[in-house]
Formats: structure tokens, sequence, C-alpha cells
């Protein structure tokens, strides 16, 4: 007690001699220490035990941060407090995450999830770092069931702060998944919240993650910009956040981009700052690019050492291990230690009495022992037989399962080796350019399928002055939409080059008999199998276009005027003896043609969750008309990503646009 009020005078003297500047901020370790001194109150102790964790945190000071967090859940475990225990947890997970020590990450937010079950705005906390974890195990499925989760109470309890983060978590998401789209349009959210609310750390962070997108994106300058703007922001709050990381990436950028110089250089800089915050896994992997840097530029001798290095600092890791795990073992007992030392200056000064009560009790307990000792010895030892030969059944079945798991995956992955391909075959299939310079002042086509082969295609054909073009949206997606698509490509090359039709009518009548003749040779067989399609015929010399269409419809929109032109309402391959109409047009300079599938219009999605649909569509596509084609691709791209949102995407989608010469 005397030692106890001697520290709290002299930090009280300390407290006061500082600056004012100094005194101002509450945060300070001074502060917080003098607080924890002082307030016997357990609540209050418990809470400046946390503070003094994470100041220790920013400061880089591993050790202080998790002594202080270990001390936070002892002083709340005291007193039995649910909310506080569960926070302690949680910012244990958070710092054996920031060390990278996944499995005690894990299990720590595992345990705070259940102490804040019954409060909902606390427990976002844990369920967002338990997610990360499973993220960076690379059990991306759970992940994102957990953010949508955090997503939810995130809207009902307005935790901005989360918010921001939770935006980066679901860019790191799809950047795991490599949906570069999405993950760049998260990770501009959460760096434009992290702008108004002045959070520099995170908007180092997001710059960071914006560079590393656009270099995967293969923009390598622009990726360049964003990985410097990281780098001077960590300078400038002292490098204590991701400088290894930045610095590599830097290098990595500028080998692939051959400025083997600036590689070199920034190599260096990963090397040093590695060293520094004692992250040897980047050490390890800079070392190596160095090594290939030094290689490229000629410098063998150079090379060669780092290669030494890189294999030296591998086996140092391992061997690492072995000591770390000794060592927080020697941590633990210190930290236990100090614990006993302040319960025992704790207890009152009667122990001696209740130590004579305890051993009287112990004596009888003994007593009664001795006469029970002999039944439990023969029921342990039935019960760890039992154990035993259960153990022997849940080995073989583990066992059992590696095996059929070992199995699945080799099927899994010879069925995604045969979907790559018939992508390429799909993509050798498809035009090239759907329209060759002059034929029209500019074009563009969004193509996006829904999964790996497509359903939905393009096609060209030309002859002399007459131009066809034709977009077409098969029966489903995938693998079977993606032979009717190679099905309706021969139809079309069938119809035009065999047959010389050359009217969009008579075209698709022709397909349509032709596609009966091939899928449907009795009732019996009758499926809905079939395509929409639009096809038109444009005379490039006279601007005078002929169309035909099978449910997919054709617009049109001249000075700033949206026509919608009706089609044939029955699909391609709907019954035999079909005769599809055809209309003339004459179109104007500078009129823009729209030919598309319905998966854009299909795609559900906004606030209500609810189809884009066809008017909504209509209004977008009278909306850009007057810009020029990039622009519109961009705005479609950007529109549906909005929209789309967290929802998966329903159906292929294509939209293909052309102004008049």
């Amino acid at each position: 007690m005397i030692r106890k009020m001697i520290r709290a005078f002299l930090l009280l003297i300390l407290l006061f001699s500082l600056p004012p500047a100094i005194l101002a901020k509450a945060d300070s370790l001074i502060f917080y220490k003098l607080r924890l001194a002082l307030n016997p109150d357990s609540g209050i102790r418990q809470e400046a035990r946390m503070k003094l964790a994470l100041l220790c945190k920013e400061k880089g000071d591993f050790t202080s941060s998790l002594f202080y967090a270990k001390s936070a859940l002892l002083e709340a475990e005291k007193s039995s407090n649910q909310i506080h225990i569960g926070e302690a947890y949680t910012l244990l997970g958070s710092l054996y995450s920031w060390k990278r020590e996944d499995e005690k990450s894990l299990e720590c937010f595992l345990k705070a999830e259940k102490y804040l079950l019954h409060n909902p705005e606390k427990l976002v906390s844990a369920t967002k770092g338990r997610a990360d974890m499973y993220l960076r195990m690379g059990n991306d499925s759970m992940a994102s069931k957990l953010y949508k989760l955090c997503y939810k109470n995130i809207g009902a309890f307005r935790l901005t702060s989360l918010k921001r983060r939770l935006e980066l978590s679901f860019g790191n998401l799809y950047f795991f998944r490599n949906n570069l789209d999405s993950a760049l349009y998260f990770y501009s959210q959460a760096l434009n919240d992290a702008k108004v609310e002045s959070d520099s750390s995170l908007i180092m962070e997001s710059y960071l993650n914006i560079g590393n997108v656009y270099c995967m994106k293969e923009l390598r300058l622009t990726g360049q910009e964003w990985l410097q703007k990281a780098l001077q922001l960590d300078l400038r709050l002292g490098g204590k956040y991701f400088l290894p990381s930045i610095y590599y990436n830097l290098a990595s950028n500028n080998f692939l981009r051959n400025d083997l110089t600036h590689a070199l250089s920034d190599a260096k800089s990963a090397i040093q700052a590695s060293i520094i915050t004692k992250d040897y896994r980047f050490l390890l992997f800079s070392f190596y690019l160095k090594a290939g840097v030094d290689s490229a530029m000629g410098l063998i001798d150079s090379a060669y050492v780092d290669r030494r290095s890189y294999i030296y600092l591998n086996d140092s890791i391992h061997n690492a291990e072995l000591y770390k795990r000794m060592s927080e073992m020697q941590a633990k007992f210190d930290f236990d230690k100090k614990e006993d030392e302040l319960k025992l200056i704790g207890r009152d000064k009667d122990l001696s009495d209740q130590r004579i009560r305890r051993q009287i009790i112990v004596s009888k307990i003994i007593t009664f022992v001795l006469l029970i000792f002999s039944v439990l010895s023969i029921v342990l030892y039935l019960y760890f037989r039992a154990k035993q030969s259960l153990n022997r059944k849940l080995t073989a079945q583990k066992n059992d399962l590696d095996e059929k798991r070992k199995l699945l995956s080799a099927k899994s992955q010879e069925i995604k080796d045969s979907l790559e391909y018939a992508k390429r075959l799909q993509e050798a299939v498809l035009p090239a350019i759907l329209f060759q310079p002059g034929e029209t002042l500019e074009n563009f086509v969004f193509y996006k399928p829904k999964d790996l082969v497509s359903g939905d295609f393009y096609w060209r054909f030309r002859n002399g002055d007459q131009l066809f073009i034709a977009v077409a949206d098969c029966t489903g997606h995938g693998v079977p939409g993606a032979m009717m698509s190679i099905l309706g490509y021969d139809l079309l090359e069938y119809a035009l080059k065999e047959k010389k039709l050359r009217e969009p009518g008579e075209i698709l009548t022709a397909m349509n008999n032709r596609i009966i003749e091939k899928l449907f040779k009795n009732n019996s067989d009758r499926t809905k199998d079939g395509m929409d399609i639009t096809l038109l015929k444009l005379n490039l010399s006279t601007r005078e276009l002929t169309f035909a269409g099978a449910k997919n419809e054709l617009v049109i929109v001249s000075n700033g005027i949206l026509n919608k032109y009706a089609v044939d309402k029955k699909s391609i391959g709907y019954r035999s003896g079909m005769n599809y109409q055809q209309e003339r047009i004459t179109l104007h300079k500078n009129d823009m043609v729209y030919l598309f599938s319905d998966g854009y219009a299909d795609q559900k999605g906004g606030e209500e969750g609810k189809k884009f649909n066809n008017y909504r569509m209509r209004e977008v596509l009278t909306g850009i008309a007057s810009l020029s084609a990039e622009k519109q691709h961009e705005f479609l791209n950007t529109e549906f990503i909005r929209w789309k949102g967290l929802n998966s995407q329903r159906d292929d989608i294509i939209i293909v646009g052309f102004r008049c010469i």
C-alpha cells in the first residue's frame, strides 16, 4: 500500500511539471497511468488499461500493449462485467491480428462474440474481426456472410467509424476474389469517408489498396501514383503502419515496368523498413525481390548475396518459432507472477485466520475423498478406455474425410480447367472487333458474362456496303448458354453464307426452322431451348436500317428523343412455321443505336432489392446518348456495380451501341 502511494505521488508531481500542451492531451500515457494508480474503481481501472493498450499499439510497442490488454481482461473478469470482458477479448484479437498470429486472434474474437451476444452495437467489432481472420485464412465464403451481417448492424446503430473499416474489408474480399472493379469501388468509398472524418491511417491504407488494384489491372503508372501517396502519408505519420508493404509494392511495380534503378532503390528501402519494424515476412519477400532486380541489372555478386540472405532468413524464421514459443511461456509466467503479487498485496490482515479455517475444511474433504478414491479410480479407468476407443474411430473417420476432400478438390480443378478452356474457345469465336474503322462515328460493347462462359453473344458480317450486326441472348447461362451461343453463331453463318439470305426477317425465319430441325426432332423432345435476338442490316451509303427481332427490342436515340421499335414476341426455336417481320427506317447523322439483352434490366439491387427494369434502362440510355462511347461504357459499368451492390449477378449482360456516320 505504501509503495502504491509513493508511486502515485511521484506521478502526480511529474504530471504537474509537464507543459500545458501535453497536459491538454487526455490520451497521453502519463494521464492514464496516473488514473490507473489513483482510482480504486474497477471500471475506471479497466478503461485505463484498455486506453494504455491502444496507445502502446499506436507507438508500435506490442509487448506493453499485450500486457495492458491482458491486465484489462483480468480486471474485467474480477468484476464479472460481461461487456468489459468482451471488449478486452476484442482488443486482444486485434493485437494478435496485428502480429499475424491468426489462430490466437480468431480464438479471442470468438470469445468476444460470446460475451457481447446481448450487446449488438459492440458485437459488430468482434464479428468484423473474426471475418477479417477468415478472409486472411482463405475462407472468403464465411467472411462474406459475416461482413453482410456487420453491414446490417452498422446501418442500425450508425457506427460510422466501423462503416469505413467495413468498406475497406469488402474491398479486401473482392480483391481476394479477383473482382477488381468491385474492390476499387469499395476502396474508393472507404477513402472518401476517411477523408470526411480525417482518419489518416485509413486514408493511407486506402491509398495502398487502390494502388495495388491498379497494379493488378496493369495500369502501373496510375498504381505508382497511388502507392507514392500512401508512402508520403505513412512517412508523415511516423512510418509505423505499412512502410515495408508500400516499399515492397513500389519495388515490384517498378520491376514489372522495367524501371530497374527505382526498383532497386525501393527494394533496399523495403529491406531497411522491414528490419526497423521487425516485419520478417516482408524482409524475406524483399530479399527475394532484390535478388531478382540485381540479376536483371547484371549485378551477379549482389544477387548471390541477396539469395544467400533469403535462404538464411527463411531457415532462421523456422528456428525462431521455437524461441518465440519459449518467450511467450516466459512472458506468461512473468505476467502470472505479477498478478499473484497484486493479489497478495490486496489480502486482508486476518489472512492467517482464514488459512486455519481453510485447513480444517481441507482435512474434512480429504477424509471424504479417501473413502471414494477407489470407486473414482475405476470410473476414470473405464472412461479413458472408452475415450481412446472413440478417438481411434474419429481418427479413422477423419482420414476417410481427408481422402474424399482431396478427390473432390481434384474433380473441382478438372471442372475449372475445362471451363477456362471453354472460355477461350468462345472468345475465339466472337469477333475481335465488332465495328471496323469508318463504319460508325464511334461505338462500344459492354459485355459482362455471369460465369466464365456466356449465353449472350454478338456477331457481324459485311457484304459490300451492307453491314449485318446481331446481338443474341441464348437460353440459360454458363455452359448450357455457351453451347447454345455457338449454335446460334453457326446458324447466322449458315443463313448468310450458305443460303445467301440478305433480309433480316428471312434470316431469323431460316434460323428458327433450322434450330427446330436440329434440336426438336420429335414433339416428345420439345424443350424451351432457343434464343432472343436482334438482327439489323445497315446500308453504310444510304443510312437505311432494316431490322428484325425475336423478343429483343431495338432502341434509337435521335436528338435526345428515345424511339423503341417493336419486335416479334416469340423467341427463335419457339415453334415451326414462324415468319419474322422486318422494318425499315432511315437513320440521321449522330443517331445513337442500341442493341441489348435483358440481363442488365433484370439485375436485382438498389435499396429495395428490385429489378433495374426496362423503364429505368431506357431512361439511362436517353441520358447518356450524347456522351462519347467510352464515357457511356464507363457509366454503364459504374451504374451496374452501384445498383448490384452486394447482390450476385443474375444473368449474362451485353449492350452494343454505335453512333451513325
